[in-house]
This record gives C-alpha cells, sequence and structure tokens, in this order.
C-alpha cells in the first residue's frame, strides 16, 4: 500500500534469519517535510546501528541479522535504501537455549488513544530459555528488556536530525474493511499486557515469515 506525499511516511524492515527461517519487522516513521533520498538513508542507518547496539543484545545468537530497508511509501517508484554494514551480526545470548521459532512476545504500541487505533503489536523475533519464569511466561525483567529495547528504537528515530521525525505505525484496517490510504498513529511509548508467550506459527521452518 502507498501514501500521498502529504503524508510522509516511510517504513524500514529489520531483516534476518532465525534458525534457517525469514523473520521480518516493520517500523514506521513519518518525515516532517517532503522525503528525499538523504532522509531515507539516514533511517535505514539508524535502524540498523540499533539493530547492532541494542537489539542483537535480546536475541539467542540462533538470530542472524541480514539487513535493513527504508522505504518511501509515496509511490512505488519513491526512494528506497538498503543498510547493511552489519550483515551476519548474531544474536547474544548464548547462555540458554533457543526457543522455536514461533515463540515470541507481543509488545504493544502505545498511542494514549482508545479503541482500534490502539491496537497495534510487534512480535519480538526470537526468545530463549533463560527469559522465561514459568513454563508459559516470560520475567518481568525480560519484558522491561524488551519494551525498554523498542522505546530506545523509538529515541533514536527521534534524535536523526536528517529531518523531524515521529515514529509510529499505519492503521490499514478499520471495521474489517482495508482502507484505500492507512491512517499513521503517533506511538508513544511501548508496553506490554501479560508476559504470556504468544505464537507466530509463520514464523516456524517452512511456513514463511
Amino acid at each position: 500500500m502507498f501514501f500521498n506525499l502529504s503524508t510522509k511516511l516511510l517504513k524500514v524492515s529489520v531483516q534476518g534469519t532465525y534458525d534457517g527461517q525469514l523473520v521480518e519487522n516493520k517500523f514506521y516513521a513519518k518525515a516532517a517535510e517532503a522525503v528525499t533520498d538523504v532522509m531515507v538513508a539516514a533511517l535505514a542507518g539508524v535502524v540498523e546501528d540499533w539493530v547492532h547496539n541494542t537489539m542483537l543484545a535480546h536475541l539467542p545468537s540462533a538470530y542472524v541479522f541480514t539487513r535493513t530497508v527504508a522505504r518511501d511509501l509515496t509511490s512505488e517508484a519513491s526512494f528506497e535504501s538498503i543498510s547493511s554494514a552489519h550483515t551476519g551480526e548474531t544474536g547474544a545470548i548464548t547462555s540458554t537455549p533457543a526457543m522455536p521459532g514461533n515463540v515470541t512476545i507481543a509488545v504493544h504500541r502505545d498511542t494514549g488513544l482508545s479503541g482500534k487505533k490502539a491496537k497495534s503489536r510487534i512480535y519480538w523475533p526470537g526468545l530463549n530459555t533463560g527469559a522465561l519464569t514459568g513454563e508459559n511466561q516470560f520475567s518481568t525483567a525480560e519484558a522491561t528488556a524488551l519494551i525498554d529495547a523498542l522505546d530506545t528504537l523509538r529515541d533514536d528515530i527521534l534524535a536523526d536530525t536528517s529531518t523531524t521525525w515521529t515514529y509510529g505505525y499505519v492503521q490499514r484496517i478499520i471495521d474489517h474493511v482495508k482502507l484505500t490510504a492507512g491512517n499513521f498513529i503517533e506511538v508513544f511509548h511501548h508496553s506490554v499486557t501479560d508476559r504470556n508467550m504468544d505464537s507466530q506459527r509463520r514464523r516456524l521452518a517452512g511456513r514463511g515469515r
């Protein structure tokens, strides 16, 4: 889905593999002015630096980073930038076994709004057995660490000086109807509603991403 120029919206995909299966998480930011190739490249680099400096510390070694891909969503012919300076780097956790690829925890994007606009989640791309405090529940320390990591991503994006950024996500569906143009919703913080184990079955080997 693409958006009007006035939205000035960019998507950054963090791509990697987990036990050989492609895993991808998507993040969004809105520029304060018309998007340029410099902004797109800057955002790709900011997010890749976050992967290197923050994200990998909270992932098992079964996760291997591939690249970040930033794209202006104005039209199909808009700017795209790929950042891969840290390609091949792995998650830092080796002390405890990695869990199956479908195991995840849902971290919520907090918007200050209610209803449908408050419902957006990020599924963490890999976890280890040391993160558990029970058979099906993650520890408070683990949940807090992942919230802090994603808040750091927001802070890193806002600190970039290529433009004034707003961090958020795209609302694409309302009442089961797909929108012709998505709504950009600003995100101020991240949280978890519980620490229960979640599942993303398509992240199991051979099932997609």
